[in-house]
This record gives structure tokens, C-alpha cells and sequence, in this order.
């Protein structure tokens, strides 16, 4: 486990969660930690987790001094189907056999995109944290790349976890913690 003691930051608590917000070297960036109330479930808490609830924790946030516990973690995912999921959130043309890729590829109209593979990663510890992600398209008619290697995920107490772009608050990673 990881301590800092009386630090001050950014921290708002809700009916169902608290969450403390861990600034990044110059505060473009910042991990928030998101911690179910006593008696909520984590994946309770996550059917309801919106955009709404998001907005209204980044809104309610203060200033306040916090001791703050935390496991170090790492973890790996894999999603394998994303072009399902593309099809799903409204791409469906780029993912069938009437996609139009001429623009791209000059005078080739027979490719579509035919898998779509996300792999991303997170290591938190003392020196703070490391994240990455990749994406490969693979088209029908190109050349396929061999998938990653296996998924590790590393489980502990149940959070949430969401880094951010500060000066947007965009939601770069975001993820769960939960125990084994």
C-alpha cells in the first residue's frame, strides 16, 4: 500500500461515492479516485455512473486535506470486437462491405475496416502513474497484424479510477480496482 498523510486537494462526496482528485506533475493531467459510499456496491454505483453524476462530482469538488491509503496496481485490457461496438455507437459503414475507403487508398473501393483491437495499460506506484494505449485497425484485403499478447489484470480493493486532461476534463483512461 501506498500513504501520503494531510495532503490538500480536490475532493467531493456524494451520496453514493467520494471522490479525490491526485494532480499530475504541472496539473495538466490528474487521477480521480473514485470510492463507492460504505454500503454501495462498485458495480451498483457503475450502472449508474454518467455523464451526469460526473459532472456533478467534477462541479462539488473543494479544497480540502486528505490521508489517503492506496494499493499500487497495474492492469492490462484487451477489447478484441471494437468494431461491434464502432457499429453499435453509429459507424456502421465503416465496418461493411460498402465502406467507402477511396479517399484513403486511391482507387480501391473493396475495403473495410474487419476487426478492430484496443490494448491499454496502467501501473500505478509511488512514482505516480503509466498509462498507454493502442489501437490496430485491420481492413479487409490488408495486412493483418497478429493480436497482442494475453490480458493481465492485477485485482484489489474495489475503486474507480479516471485520468483526466484537467483543462477539459476529459476522461483519458478510466477504470476499476476490485478485490480478489
Amino acid at each position: 500500500m501506498m500513504h501520503q498523510s494531510e495532503m490538500e486537494s480536490m475532493y467531493v462526496q456524494m451520496d453514493v461515492c467520494g471522490m479525490l482528485v491526485l494532480p499530475y506533475g504541472n496539473k495538466a493531467f490528474a487521477m480521480n479516485l473514485i470510492l463507492p459510499t460504505e454500503g454501495v456496491d462498485l458495480d451498483a454505483l457503475l450502472e449508474e455512473f454518467d455523464g451526469e453524476l460526473w459532472q456533478e462530482m467534477m462541479a462539488h469538488r473543494a479544497m480540502t486535506k486528505v490521508t489517503l491509503s492506496m494499493p499500487r496496481f497495474k492492469i492490462e485490457s484487451e477489447v478484441n470486437n471494437l468494431a461491434d461496438i464502432l457499429d453499435a455507437m453509429g459507424m456502421p459503414l465503416a465496418c461493411s462491405t460498402n465502406a467507402d475507403f477511396s479517399a484513403m487508398l486511391d482507387n480501391i473501393q473493396t475495403f473495410f475496416v474487419s476487426k478492430v483491437i484496443q490494448k491499454s495499460y496502467i501501473s500505478v506506484d509511488e512514482e505516480g502513474a503509466e498509462a498507454a494505449a493502442v489501437t490496430l485497425v485491420s481492413m479487409a484485403g490488408a495486412i493483418f497484424l497478429p493480436n497482442p499478447p494475453e490480458v493481465t489484470m492485477v485485482l484489489d480493493r474495489p475503486f474507480i479510477f479516471a485520468i483526466t486532461e484537467q483543462s477539459t476534463g476529459a476522461i483519458l483512461f478510466m477504470g476499476k480496482v476490485t478485490a480478489l
